[in-house]
C-alpha cells in the first residue's frame, strides 16, 4: 500500500520489513511463552504477579519491535528521502541524487531469488538500493512504479525506469557515472568499504578471503596510505579463485565493483595530475603577484589570495604556508558533509530509544526479580511454618509430622498435629476420614462394637488407597473413633492414619513419600 502523507509526500513501506518484523517477534513470544509455561515450569512463573511481570516485559519488547518493523519504508517528500530501516533512518536531499534506476535485491525467503528494487544513484556515483520497493517478483509493482515516477518528475529526477530486474552491471558494461572531482580520497575509500556483496553457495563465486584483502588494497589505494598502489589496469586484470561447494562472493556484483573502482581510480589519477598542475600555476601566479593562497574554514577549498571569502560556499578564508613543488602531491576538494549519512538527530533519536527500551527491559526484570523473590520468601515462610489441624479438620492425603501422636499405643490423640507436604519427613498418612456410624444409632454401642466397625471400614479403605492389604503392607493403622463422652454430641466421625513401625521407632519410621497406590 502506498500512501500519500500530503500532496507533495508519498510513503512507501516495506512488505519485506513487516513480514521480516512479524515472524521474528512470532518466534521470540513463542520462545518465551515456552520457557514460563513448558514443563518443567520454572519457580518464578507459579507465582501470579512474577508471571505477570515477565508477560508484560515480553508484550512490551514485542509491541515495540512490531512498531519499528511497521515503519519501515521509503517516504519521499520535498526534502529528499527518508529510508526508514528496523533500527535507523537514513536521508538524502534531493540535491545529492542523481537519478532513479533498476535494481535489485534479495527476496524474502531461502531461494527466492532475486528481485527488483529501485536504485538511487547519487552525483558522487554511489549507488543506494531501496530495499523498501521490492516485491516478490522481477519486475516492479505498478503502484510503486508509478509512485516513483510520479515523485522523480515532480522533483526533476532523471528516471529511466523500465520496472524490471536489473542484473548487477557486468565488466563489459558499466552504468555507473564517473564521480565529479570533488569526490576525494576519503569518500572513495568509504564506498570501498561499504560494499557487501551476496554471497553464493551452490553456484560459483569469487574467493571470500581474496576479494576482502583486495578491496582493502583498493580502499587503501584511494587514502593514498598503500606502500605499492594499484593502478587502473591491475584492478582490470585482477582474477580470483572459483568457488563451487563453499561460499564464495557473487561474481557479477564483483566485477561491477571492480569496474566502478578501475573508473574511479583512473579519474582520482587523473584529477591529481590536472589539480597538481593547476595549482602549481596558479600558486606561481599568486607568489608572483605577492599574494598568498587561502583555504576555507568550511569546505576547505583553496581561492586566490586576495579573496575575502570562499568562492564556493561564502564562508570565511583563511592564509596557508605557500605550495613548493618537494610539498604535497595536491590537494582536492572534499564536501563539508558527507552526503547520505545519517543525521545527527536521528542517530541520537535512536540512541535514546535504544537506552530507553534497555533501561525499560532492566527495570522490568528487577520488578520481576523482586516479585519472584518475594514470593519465594512468601512460600518459605510458608514451609517453615506448616499449619497446625484438629481431627476433625484432617483428609485422606494429608500427612502428619510429631512425636506425640501415640501412634501404636493407647495414648490420646493430640488436640492439634502439624500437617506436611508428603515429599518431606512425616511419620503417618491419613487414607479415610468420614461417619462410619449413622446418626440414627443414639445409643453408645460400645467400646468392643465400635472398634471393630472400625477396623473393618479401615481394612477396606486402606486395601484401596495403598493398594495392598495391611496383611501385605509394611504399613500398619491407628484408627481414631468417638468413645462413650462423645458420641452424645453427635460424634460419629473416623480417622484412620497409616506409619511405619519398626524396631527402632514402633510409633512410625520417618518417611518422604506418599503410600496412595504404591503397593507398600
Amino acid at each position: 500500500m502506498i500512501s500519500q502523507i500530503r500532496p507533495s509526500a508519498i510513503t512507501i513501506p516495506s512488505m519485506h520489513g513487516r513480514t521480516r518484523a512479524v515472524l521474528v517477534i512470532g518466534f521470540c513470544t513463542a520462545v518465551a511463552v515456552a520457557v514460563a509455561f513448558a514443563p518443567p515450569t520454572p519457580q518464578w512463573a507459579r507465582h501470579a504477579a512474577s508471571l505477570a511481570g515477565y508477560l508484560a516485559v515480553v508484550a512490551s519488547v514485542s509491541a515495540l519491535l512490531l512498531y519499528r518493523g511497521w515503519r519501515t519504508g521509503v517516504r519521499l517528500d520535498g526534502d529528499g528521502l527518508t529510508i526508514c530501516y528496523f533500527f535507523g533512518t537514513r536521508r538524502l536531499g534531493w540535491h545529492e541524487v542523481s537519478r532513479f534506476a533498476d535494481g535489485c535485491t534479495a527476496g524474502l525467503g531461502e531461494g527466492a531469488g532475486r528481485v527488483w528494487a529501485l536504485d538511487v544513484v547519487l552525483h558522487d556515483g554511489r549507488v543506494v538500493t531501496v530495499k523498501a520497493t521490492a516485491r516478490d517478483g522481477r519486475s516492479a509493482a505498478p503502484k510503486i512504479l508509478t509512485a516513483v515516477l510520479q515523485a522523480a518528475e515532480r522533483y526533476g529526477i532523471q528516471a529511466p525506469l523500465t520496472g524490471i530486474l536489473s542484473k548487477r552491471r557486468s565488466r563489459a558494461s558499466v552504468e555507473e557515472p564517473v564521480p565529479s572531482p570533488e569526490a576525494g580520497g576519503i569518500i572513495l575509500s568509504e564506498w570501498a568499504a561499504s560494499r557487501d556483496f551476496s554471497t553464493t553457495r551452490l553456484r560459483p563465486g569469487y574467493d571470500i578471503e581474496e576479494v576482502d584483502a583486495f578491496v582493502e588494497a583498493i580502499r587503501q589505494t584511494f587514502l593514498g596510505i598503500r606502500e605499492l598502489s594499484l593502478t587502473a589496469d591491475e584492478i582490470r586484470d585482477k582474477q580470483f579463485s572459483t568457488t563451487r561447494l563453499r561460499p564464495g562472493y557473487d561474481q557479477e556484483e564483483v566485477d561491477a565493483f571492480l569496474d566502478v573502482a578501475e573508473l574511479r581510480l583512473a579519474a582520482q589519477v587523473s584529477d591529481r595530475r590536472g589539480a597538481s598542475a593547476a595549482r602549481q600555476g596558479s600558486v606561481a601566479a599568486d607568489l608572483a603577484a605577492g599574494a598568498v593562497p587561502v583555504r576555507c574554514l568550511e569546505c576547505a577549498a583553496e581561492s586566490a589570495g586576495t579573496a575575502q571569502v570562499c568562492a564556493r560556499c561564502g564562508a570565511p578564508v583563511a592564509q596557508e604556508p605557500p605550495w613548493t613543488p618537494g610539498g604535497s602531491a595536491g590537494s582536492f576538494m572534499l564536501p563539508y558533509e558527507l552526503v547520505g549519512q545519517r543525521t545527527g538527530t536521528a542517530s541520537l533519536r535512536n540512541v535514546l530509544l535504544m537506552a530507553g527500551v534497555v533501561t525499560a527491559l532492566a527495570v522490568s526484570a528487577l520488578i520481576v526479580g523482586l516479585m519472584s523473590l518475594r514470593s519465594s520468601a512468601r512460600s518459605e515462610a510458608s514451609t517453615s511454618a506448616p499449619p497446625q489441624l484438629t481431627v476433625d479438620q484432617l483428609q485422606p492425603g494429608d500427612c502428619l509430622r510429631g512425636s506425640d501422636m501415640g501412634l501404636g499405643t493407647d495414648s490420646t490423640w493430640p488436640d492439634l498435629v502439624t500437617v506436611v507436604p508428603c515429599t518431606q519427613q512425616h511419620i503417618a498418612e491419613v487414607f479415610f476420614a468420614g461417619n462410619a456410624w449413622p446418626q440414627s444409632l443414639t445409643a453408645y454401642p460400645g467400646d468392643d462394637t465400635v472398634n471393630n466397625t472400625a477396623d473393618d471400614r479401615c481394612d477396606t479403605a486402606f486395601a484401596g488407597y495403598d493398594g495392598a492389604t495391611p496383611d501385605e503392607s509394611a504399613f500398619t493403622y491407628d484408627s481414631i473413633t468417638p468413645d462413650s463422652s462423645t458420641w452424645p454430641d453427635g460424634d460419629r466421625s473416623l480417622v484412620c492414619v497409616a506409619y511405619e513401625p519398626t524396631s527402632q521407632y514402633p510409633g512410625g519410621a520417618a518417611v518422604n513419600y506418599s503410600i496412595k497406590g504404591s503397593g507398600r
